[in-house]
């Protein structure tokens, strides 16, 4: 199975289409802006980005298609406290501070510091999410089910003294690539260099300490899935 996966990187511009591929993978934030079968995420970051968060069209959060997810399982209650945040922040809206606080203890049960209900009433996040997760759920994937049985478990799982595979974003999306029947995957963006991403805008997460570690776990997957037989072209 030919797959082409998509990384936010400054070497995206080369993705020619998908014409010839099978599936494609899109990582984070990639999928507002070209139509992938599977959504990769090493976070709820992007699942829960807001169309004013990002002032590129990245932030536009219209996902091309409808990919499915392969995520972490707690994003599942990362989604669900924003739902519910929401939810608190339209109850007390139009409340004075005391009367929210108040209503806001008996909710809980107990005594909510007046920090608490500044906190609820800032929160930016919408009832969308749940929405969409509702409907994304029963489609996704999770990534404790990627086992990865190529290589050492202890290479696998924990990378010694450093980070596990699905810390970042790129390296993550090639284990899906793998979990999902790859043998041939065409890797777009993934430069794991430089501040600036496919649209030219500065993400203070690109730093070259991340790029670094980000390295190391990406040429031991590779390594593992080119010795079982994957052949992995990345194309910058």
């Amino acid at each position: 199975m030919r797959i082409a996966m998509l990384s936010p990187g400054p070497s995206l511009t080369k993705y020619p289409g998908r014409n010839g591929y099978d599936l494609v993978v899109g990582v984070n934030r990639v999928v507002f802006q070209h139509e992938c079968d599977w959504w990769s995420l090493a976070d709820d970051t992007a699942y829960l980005q807001r169309a004013d968060d990002n002032p590129v069209p990245w932030g536009r959060r219209v996902r091309l298609g409808n990919p499915r997810l392969f995520v972490k399982r707690w994003t599942i209650a990362k989604i669900n406290q924003n739902q519910e945040l929401c939810e608190l922040r339209d109850a007390i809206a139009g409340m004075t501070d005391e009367k929210a606080q108040e209503w806001l203890s008996r909710h809980f049960k107990h005594e909510v510091p007046m920090d608490n209900v500044t906190t609820v009433r800032a929160h930016k996040g919408s009832t969308e999410d749940k929405a969409a997760w509702l409907k994304d759920e029963p489609r996704a994937r999770f990534h404790d089910e990627c086992l990865l049985p190529l290589m050492p478990d202890t290479h696998l799982r924990v990378l010694p003294g450093t980070a596990r595979w699905d810390k970042f974003g790129g390296p993550t999306a090639l284990c899906l690539c793998w979990f999902i029947g790859g043998t041939e995957i065409d890797v777009y963006g993934a430069d794991m260099g430089g501040y600036l991403d496919a649209q030219g805008y500065h993400n203070p997460t690109r730093h070259d300490r991340r790029w670094a570690l980000e390295r190391s776990i990406w040429t031991l997957l590779a390594e593992g899935f080119t010795n079982a037989g994957v052949t992995i072209r990345r194309i910058l």
